[in-house]
């Protein structure tokens, strides 16, 4: 099983304060911990044991296996540095690799199965009545964020970090969460006023939804529709399915990835605000 070695010579006090370094959730970094503890052994198992483990992980709890995934890859980084070598976490991509273990569920899930259209969300939005809901919805639209990370936006806007680019704003959002970040969203100049009108409690949010028969993820399925130029890499940047290193990388083309979203952006809040004169 576990490395004998390895379990003696483990400070799990020091692994603790490494997390702390990526991660400010302490119930998250404790569960870290734990599963390094209980599953850390299956980084050194062959391929086809691990394979097998981590088959018998998922039967008994498919979530299970994301949370052992994120423990083993945390862990293998600590014992790199530990030991200044590259060693633990290649070979958990190696053996992740060779097992065919994928983060993400086998199945797709019914939620992301049955899709709303672009075009309907559009025309239930034009026929919102409520000036705060319709505001929440619209900057739900043009930026796809989770929810959470949307009434973070909207409670901090004017404190957060941003950079003016032609007719809209790069927002430095990062938000923190316990796998996923958001770095970075953008809004065109005319969506700002949406802000303040915005809902401030996500419950009001959810429940006022109900009566027009979509669901606050709907916006957030829906990005790829609504920025059809953008690249696949584009879209997990701005919806928070990128590393740390990875998202340095792409903000180099910030600009570029502006220049896409900011013309689509005000052609939709001019569709969805401007009063229906073909009747």
């Amino acid at each position: 099983m576990f490395n004998v070695k390895l379990e003696k010579n483990i400070d799990w006090e020091k692994f603790k304060q490494f997390l702390r370094i990526r991660c400010s959730n302490k119930k998250h970094i404790n569960n870290l911990v734990n599963y390094s503890k209980k599953y850390g052994h299956l980084l050194f198992l062959p391929p086809l044991d691990f394979a097998l483990e981590m088959r018998k992980i998922c039967e008994g709890k498919k979530s299970l296996k994301r949370h052992v995934l994120q423990a083993l890859a945390a862990f293998s980084r600590f014992l790199d540095l530990e030991e200044d070598t590259d060693e633990h976490y290649t070979r958990f991509k190696m053996l992740r690799e060779k097992a065919g273990i994928k983060w993400g569920e086998e199945k797709v899930p019914k939620i992301l199965v049955e899709k709303v259209s672009k075009q309907k969300l559009l025309n239930v939005l034009k026929s919102m009545k409520e000036e705060r809901l319709l505001s929440t919805c619209l900057l739900h639209l043009l930026t796809g964020l989770r929810t959470g990370e949307l009434f973070y936006l909207i409670k901090n806007f004017e404190s957060l970090p941003k950079k003016k680019i032609g007719e809209g704003y790069v927002i430095e959002l990062g938000y923190v969460r316990k796998t996923k970040k958001v770095f970075v969203t953008m809004l065109h100049e005319n969506a700002l006023k949406f802000l303040p009108k915005a809902y401030r409690n996500e419950k009001s949010y959810w429940k006022n939804l109900k009566k027009y028969g979509i669901k606050a993820y709907d916006f957030r399925r829906v990005f790829e529709s609504v920025y059809p130029e953008l690249r696949s890499h584009e879209i997990d940047l701005l919806q928070g399915r990128t590393t740390t290193e990875l998202t340095v990388h792409y903000t180099r083309d910030i600009e570029a990835i502006a220049s896409k979203i900011l013309p689509v952006q005000k052609n939709l809040i001019k569709s969805v605000t401007s009063p229906d004169t073909s009747s």
